[in-house]
């Protein structure tokens, strides 16, 4: 594997040089198959790093068996959303002009039958209808909590019955705040509400280290929306006649 990357970087130097010395158009070819030949050698690098680690981490197999997950990634550098600086500073608490730019970025497709992706800076959502009512997975951040609530209502007037919360990083689970209408079940790993805790203990640090502003980081549990109901290792959850089967496995947290 390593002597591929390096015989990919030979590759990458030999076609930089010789578009050094041809002409306009030959040249502007070969810096097309130079970034192409790049973007390989990193996805590969990626998925070799992946394949190799001794950490029990979720995401190394996910790689592995999807390796269409790396360039999807790294396409954009926003997770499948256009990037706004309002927005990623509006992470826990929304403002006017968060709002505003997830109007103009957030998007909502059809990925399946009664079943939406909304596209968001940072995160996405998955949207599934269901007969008792919508499943959420995640909640974006907070200045896309009133957008999320917009876009589901224009594909579909079903009430929102229940929100899983992935992980307890902020920017999956404080668009909440704008989804509670309905009054729905919040479901999450059972650490995950010791995670919200160190949000409200920590706000000078994580305010810095996140770059966010100090007086938007929540000071209580009212300012975050915690989970109604909590599992370890596996539960199967049923909703209008569906099974999602929700498994915990370490992360990123």
């Amino acid at each position: 594997m390593k002597q591929w990357i390096v015989r990919a970087m030979l590759v990458v130097f030999g076609i930089w040089l010789g578009a050094v010395l041809l002409p306009g158009d030959w040249r502007a070819g070969m810096q097309r198959q130079a970034l192409e030949v790049t973007a390989g050698a990193r996805e590969c690098t990626a998925l070799w790093a992946a394949s190799q680690t001794d950490r029990l981490d979720a995401r190394a197999p996910l790689f592995v068996e999807f390796p269409g997950i790396v360039p999807a990634i790294q396409r954009g550098g926003a997770f499948g959303g256009s990037f706004s600086r309002a927005i990623a500073t509006d992470i826990f608490k929304a403002s006017e002009e968060g709002i505003a730019y997830a109007r103009r970025l957030l998007r909502i497709e059809a990925v399946a039958p009664h079943t939406w992706m909304i596209y968001l800076p940072l995160v996405n959502v998955v949207v599934f209808e269901t007969e008792d009512g919508l499943v959420l997975v995640d909640a974006g951040v907070a200045a896309a909590g009133p957008v999320i609530r917009e876009l589901i209502a224009s594909v579909t007037d079903a009430p929102i019955y229940t929100i899983i919360y992935t992980h307890c990083h902020a920017d999956h689970a404080c668009g909440t705040w704008a989804l509670m209408k309905d009054n729905p079940h919040i479901v999450a790993q059972a650490d995950l509400p010791a995670c919200f805790d160190r949000y409200i203990e920590l706000p000078g640090s994580l305010a810095e280290y996140m770059g966010q502003p100090v007086a938007s980081l929540p000071t209580s549990r009212d300012d975050l929306v915690y989970p109604t109901k909590t599992f370890r290792g596996e539960m199967t959850l049923t909703v209008g006649g569906e099974d999602f089967v929700l498994r915990a496995r370490p992360g990123e947290t």
